[in-house]
């Protein structure tokens, strides 16, 4: 689940909250969001990769540029607005096994995934994937999915698009 849609959900549910839980979780929520990067390097098996938005001036399409010891080692291509309507990458986040890439798009029904990638043997791979959604005409009513995967993808054979809905 995205950092921002965690905001939503935890305002939602400790709204009734003393003023003071409310600031403290506001802080919490506000250092959290601070910790999404364009960029990010992580190490996976003694090695480094790093991660980065690129821009296609020839397609005009953004990309997340993954490099490993300073070679590209995948280019996963980011849907447009146009495909999804709204896309856009929020950011990514290093945590203690790998990574987090955070997306979001929608219009009335709007969608915030997280995807999960572990460091294995191999390299990194997809193994968990969180969906937050809500109708924006009842945001009361959000939905969050946990969805791990049975086999996992590795970053080298990674797409968005088979994973948004």
């Amino acid at each position: 689940m995205g950092f921002k849609t965690i905001l939503v959900i935890a305002s939602l549910i400790f709204c009734s909250c003393k003023n003071t839980k409310s600031r403290n979780l506001e802080n919490l929520r506000n250092e959290q969001l601070k910790e999404l990067s364009d960029t990010l390097v992580v190490i996976c098996n003694g090695e480094e990769y790093r991660l980065e938005v690129d821009y296609d001036q020839e397609s005009k399409s953004k990309f997340i540029r993954v490099f490993n010891e300073n070679r590209i080692y995948k280019r996963v291509k980011l849907p447009s607005q146009l495909d999804y309507s709204g896309f856009s990458l929020n950011g990514f986040l290093k945590t203690e096994k790998g990574f987090i890439v955070s997306v979001e798009y929608g219009s009335i029904n709007y969608y915030q995934k997280e995807f999960y990638f572990q460091c294995k043997q191999n390299g990194f791979n997809l193994h968990q994937i969180r969906t937050s959604s809500f109708n924006k005409r009842d945001p009361s009513k959000e939905s969050v999915q946990d969805s791990i995967l049975s086999s996992q993808i590795s970053l080298k054979d990674f797409m968005f698009i088979p994973f948004l809905e």
